[in-house]
C-alpha cells in the first residue's frame, strides 16, 4: 500500500485535508450516534417500563424531520455554507444527547420523543454536507477509491460504537450500584423509611434486601445510561470546533478563474 503505484487502498489520498478530516470526523460521529441509537430502546424497556412497541414509538420520533425537510435541506446546501449546516447537525445532536442526560426512571414519553425529535434534525443536515465536503478538493480519477474508504470507515466505526456504548454503560452502571449501595444503612433515614414501606407489605429479612438491591440497579443503569450520553454530547461538542478547518470547494467560473463556494 504504500509502495505500488495502484494499491488496494491508497493511504497517500489522507493527504487531503479535506478527506482525512472528513472521514474522521464522520467515523467518530457515526460511532457515537450508533451507540445513542442502540443504548435508547434498550434503556427504555429495561429500566422504564417501556413494552418494546412503546419505546419504538418514542424513538421513532427522529424520522419525523427526515419526512418534513429533506427537500429544505437539499436548497439550503446551494445557499448555506456546508460548514455551518454540518456544524449545526452537531449542535443538534449535543442538545439532543444533553437531554438524556437529565432523563430518570420517571420520565415523560414527551421529553424522550422531543429530545429524539432533534436528534433526527441532526441527521438530515449531517451526511450529505459533510460528504461533499470532504470531497471537495478530491482528485476525480481517485473518487471511486476515496469513496470506499470513506463509507468503510463510517460503517465499520457505527458497530465498533455500538459495542463500546453498551460497556461503558454497563460498566458505569456497576460503578454507580457500588456507590448506592454504599448510602443504604440501617442508620440513614431514608433506608429505614423504605424497609418499613416493605416490611407494611410483608416483605421482610433478604427478601427486603433483594428488592432493595434491584431498585439500587435500576437507578445506576440509569446513571450509567446518563453518563454516556454525557461523553456523547461533548464529542459532538468537539466536533463542531473540527468543522472550522474544512477548507471550501473550489470550482472553476466561465472565464477560468477558480473561485471558493460553499
Amino acid at each position: 500500500m504504500l509502495t505500488d503505484e495502484n494499491p488496494i487502498i491508497d493511504l497517500k489520498l489522507f493527504r487531503n485535508r479535506n478527506f482525512a478530516l472528513g472521514t474522521a470526523v464522520t467515523a467518530i460521529s457515526y460511532m457515537v450516534l450508533f451507540g445513542a441509537i442502540v443504548i435508547s430502546p434498550l434503556m427504555l424497556q429495561t429500566n422504564m417500563g417501556y413494552t418494546s412497541t412503546w419505546a419504538g414509538l418514542a424513538v421513532a420520533s427522529m424520522g419525523i424531520p427526515a419526512f418534513i425537510t429533506v427537500l429544505l435541506v437539499a436548497k439550503l446546501m446551494d445557499k448555506v455554507s456546508l460548514k455551518i449546516l454540518v456544524a449545526f447537525a452537531f449542535i443538534a445532536y449535543a442538545i439532543s444527547f444533553f437531554f438524556f442526560t437529565r432523563l430518570d426512571t420517571n420520565s415523560s414519553f414527551e421529553l424522550i420523543f422531543w429530545s429524539r425529535f432533534v436528534l433526527g434534525i441532526g441527521i438530515i443536515t449531517y451526511l450529505a454536507p459533510l460528504t461533499v465536503l470532504s470531497f471537495a478538493r478530491f482528485p476525480h480519477h481517485q473518487l471511486a477509491m476515496g469513496q470506499g474508504i470513506f463509507h468503510f470507515f463510517r460503517i465499520f466505526m457505527g458497530g465498533v460504537g455500538a459495542a463500546v456504548s453498551v460497556t461503558i454503560w454497563q460498566r458505569r452502571g456497576v460503578f454507580h450500584h457500588s456507590n448506592l449501595v454504599d448510602s443504604i444503612s440501617p442508620f440513614q433515614v431514608e433506608s429505614k423509611q423504605m424497609f418499613a414501606t416493605l416490611a407494611q407489605e410483608g416483605i421482610v429479612g433478604k427478601q427486603a434486601v433483594q428488592v432493595a438491591d434491584n431498585l439500587v440497579w435500576h437507578q445506576a443503569i440509569m446513571l450509567g445510561a446518563n453518563d454516556v450520553f454525557w461523553i456523547s454530547m461533548w464529542i459532538m461538542i468537539f466536533l463542531v470546533f473540527g468543522t472550522l478547518f474544512f477548507k471550501k470547494k473550489r470550482k472553476k467560473s466561465v472565464g477560468g478563474e477558480v473561485a471558493a463556494s460553499h
